[in-house]
């Protein structure tokens, strides 16, 4: 399926080859302006993407979550539809043409090279920016009991989640001077 979506035009409708990078979890897309990201079909100890039914949620989860902080990149969740020449993902405007074979939260594309990771590795990463950051997802943590939980996820693997992000906060709060 991600060989068929690389392929010109295949991808959230861009008319060139989307490259890919993967991730543990996830395949995201980059195609032009857009990136697709995919939820791999995985059971792990942290997350539960194994279904079509729960990537879809997740999908919506996610959108739904990073919207909220981060509109300007969050542009729709759209299907992975299977085509005759193979596995295609519309552009948000575009009808869907043919059986869903998964989903997709497809982004604005941004430069990558702002990337934490990347700042890091640079030296250029300051404590301002991770305290800012930090700040952002703790002043969320209050909104995370009103998460909506869609019928396909588990109760367990939300409160997983719940539970490895209390964690880490946990952590992160020790860290403050």
């Amino acid at each position: 399926m991600l060989a068929d979506l690389c392929r010109p035009g295949a991808c959230g409708g861009q008319p060139g080859a989307a490259g890919l990078v993967e991730t543990h979890i996830s395949s995201l897309l980059l195609a032009g302006s857009r990136v697709c990201k995919l939820k791999k079909p995985v059971l792990l100890p942290f997350v539960d993407f194994s279904t079509l039914a729960v990537r879809h949620a997740a999908c919506q989860q996610e959108q739904w979550l990073n919207r909220r902080t981060a509109p300007q990149w969050y542009v729709a969740v759209v299907p992975v539809c299977q085509r005759p020449a193979g596995a295609t993902i519309a552009a948000p405007s575009q009808a869907q043409a043919g059986p869903v074979i998964d989903w997709a939260v497809q982004m604005q594309r941004f430069d990558g090279s702002q990337l934490f990771g990347h700042l890091a590795d640079a030296g250029t990463l300051r404590a301002d920016q991770v305290d800012a950051l930090a700040g952002v997802v703790l002043a969320q943590q209050p909104q995370w009991a009103e998460w909506p939980v869609p019928d396909e996820l588990s109760d367990t693997t939300v409160l997983d989640t719940r539970g490895t992000l209390a964690e880490v906060l946990g952590q992160v709060e020790a860290l403050k001077p």
